[in-house]
């Protein structure tokens, strides 16, 4: 794609101001200069909207991975709740923890 240069916007003007004539020209350069403007105006908020749509995606994105990360806790917990503790479930280990019971006719090692 090539630049226009100086020398060839001056040639259009000159060709422009005898096609349109001296009166009319500068009412056209007005409604050129004011429809380049919206259109640049347009691009501008579609170009904004557009990042708009991407940050809402990547937040949206965060969000579900948020929601997994809850759900996957949440089963985690659930397992947890449901499953009974290691105590509970191996009798033999909770009394090999504890001290073995005296007789109660048999003196105890503090001389009491």
């Amino acid at each position: 794609m090539s630049r226009i240069g100086f020398g060839e916007i001056l040639v259009i003007l000159v060709i422009a101001l005898l096609v349109i004539g001296p009166d009319k020209l500068p009412e056209l350069a007005r409604t050129l200069g004011k429809t380049v403007r919206s259109m640049k105006k347009a691009i501008q908020d579609t170009a904004e909207e557009l990042d708009g749509a991407e940050e809402l995606k990547e937040l949206r994105d965060e969000v579900e991975g948020l929601q997994r990360e809850l759900e996957t806790l949440g089963r985690d917990i659930e397992k947890s709740v449901e499953a009974p503790p290691a105590a509970e479930e191996d009798p033999a280990q909770t009394s090999a923890e504890e001290p073995p019971a005296v007789p109660e006719g048999e003196p105890t090692e503090g001389g009491d």
